[in-house]
């Protein structure tokens, strides 16, 4: 939970804490009614609702942001050096994966129990690298 998200929730509850106990006291006092402090307490949650929907918003544009930055600092890398050999013979062979599965969480796989084979290339790598630090098998 990141600290603003923090001191948003904790402003929150002690904002109908603070409600519930002066409206306590005044009911306890005779000057307001329960029914009165139900209706304060239901018309503070609906004004400072509006409130909460910037904060997500915001979460959200800060979000997009980080995202956007990485995005920027992928595209101005250096590239990195070509590396890898290529064969001078002739390659014989076959290139085969047999169940391959992932997934980014439980619930959804990207890929599963794939079969994946073709015949071996002169040009094959064991795998290339890309701007992004990522490596792709070939």
């Amino acid at each position: 939970m990141g600290s603003l998200q923090f001191v948003h929730v904790f402003v929150r509850l002690a904002r109908v804490l603070l409600v519930v106990a002066l409206g306590a006291r005044s009911v306890l006092a005779g000057n307001l009614q329960i029914g009165d402090l139900g209706a304060f307490l239901l018309l503070t949650s609906l004004l400072y609702q509006p409130a909460g929907k910037l904060h997500e918003l915001n979460q959200l544009v800060q979000a997009g942001r980080a995202a956007g930055e990485r995005v920027f600092e992928i595209l101005d890398s250096v590239g990195e050096p070509k590396s890898g050999q290529t064969f001078d013979r002739k390659v014989q062979g076959e290139i085969e994966f047999r169940h391959v599965s992932f997934s980014y969480s439980d619930e959804l796989p990207a890929v599963n129990r794939h079969f994946i084979s073709r015949a071996a290339r002169r040009d094959d790598r064991a795998c290339r690298h890309h701007r992004s630090g990522k490596v792709n098998a070939h």
